[in-house]
């Protein structure tokens, strides 16, 4: 009673709260948390000031992008350099056990300019770590999609602004939002489909677009254009597009870990879906919640030890559990990380495996 509810003690309550979104469906009264923490955030910000990590961790896709390239080797070099990991954990927070995310000396979109499989036209959405850092899952969905027979428009000179909503930067993440609707509207108008890698960001496309544009007619053209890249595989193999493949042999069991967005907006079964495509794999959805890495939360100071809590779980065991021979497989850049970081395994997104899978089509 009495306390204003921009409060300190509020803000306390809130800071474990990750943004998963599985309130958004698992509720039965469908209560949006992660949009209420981004709004509360929003209004607590104008009369507290903003840490510098947490300017930092916001505005992070822009650092990103300055950072990849020809710079990128030093700059790893110098971030995963023993002092600068101590003068991050005691100047900014971000604990010294974490592995930093390395910067591509290649970015994806520099060095891919389109490619033609002769057949329908697909937006792939490079996000910004899959453009600037892992890059892996970016060349692998390229190449299984022009292998598959389609036209592949690479479009990563714009972000989804996710960053700055779990941060609480509402202004720039509408700034973002209509970046992105201005780069893809005309492309989504000829009936072209947006197909992302990284969960978080396509499905903030698909999710919250609309609620950050309200009064922009073209961003609901442009968030129903929007799926995952396992979604639009699975919906495309529903359709009979891709029974021309031929696929390699392969007898290794596939464990999936799906991330948070993906498994309350999306659930998992695409996922399993376009795993199973190439036959003879035994594909398992491990039963885990959030892996707890949840963007950048984990890599804070005073996270680390519920970060850890939240993937001893039930993720890491499983992963552990799996024999050696198994395939880890996760769609997100952080559930990646936090696997790698845990268990000493090297997950792979989607996309690599089925292109590694894929030989090649038969005329259709």
């Amino acid at each position: 009673e009495g306390m204003d509810w921009t409060d300190q003690a509020v803000y306390e309550v809130l800071e474990l709260c990750v943004q998963c979104k599985a309130c958004q469906t698992e509720c039965p009264s469908a209560v949006d948390m992660a949009k209420i923490k981004t709004e509360w955030l929003d209004h607590y910000w104008r009369t507290h000031p903003m840490p510098l990590r947490t300017r930092l961790f916001a505005d992070m896709p822009r650092a990103i992008r300055l950072l990849s390239g020809p710079m990128a080797p030093i700059v790893n070099a110098i971030a995963a350099s023993r002092p600068v990991r101590w003068l991050l954990d005691r100047g900014l927070g971000i604990h010294r056990e974490r592995t930093l995310p390395r910067f591509a000396r290649r970015p994806f979109t520099r060095n891919w300019s389109g490619s033609s499989g002769g057949g329908r036209r697909v937006v792939l959405f490079a996000d910004t770590f899959h453009n600037h850092q892992e890059t892996g899952p970016a060349f692998a969905a390229a190449r299984f999609l022009t292998a598959a027979g389609y036209d592949v428009i690479p479009v990563g000179d714009v972000c989804c602004g996710r960053t700055y909503l779990s941060k609480g930067v509402l202004t720039q993440a509408q700034i973002q939002a209509l970046r992105t609707v201005d780069r893809l509207f005309p492309l989504v108008e000829q009936g072209i489909p947006v197909v992302g890698l990284e969960p978080s960001c396509i499905l903030t496309i698909a999710d919250e677009f609309t609620s950050l544009l309200p009064g922009d007619p073209r961003t609901r053209h442009v968030a129903a254009a929007a799926r995952t890249f396992e979604a639009f595989v699975a919906e495309e193999a529903d359709a009979g597009h891709l029974d021309h493949l031929q696929w390699s042999p392969h007898d290794r069991p596939v464990f999936v870990h799906g991330h948070c967005h993906q498994k309350a907006l999306d659930g998992l079964d695409p996922s399993i879906r376009c795993l199973s495509l190439p036959g003879g794999m035994d594909v398992t959805g491990i039963d885990s919640a959030c892996c707890g890495m949840a963007g950048a939360f984990g890599y804070e100071k005073e996270h680390y030890a519920v970060s850890l809590a939240m993937a001893n779980d039930r993720l890491i065991p499983a992963v552990r559990k799996a024999g050696a021979d198994a395939v880890i497989v996760a769609a997100g850049t952080s559930c990646r990380a936090q696997i790698r970081d845990l268990s000493g395994r090297s997950p792979l997104h989607p996309a690599e495996v089925l292109a590694e899978r894929l030989v090649g089509r038969t005329d259709r």
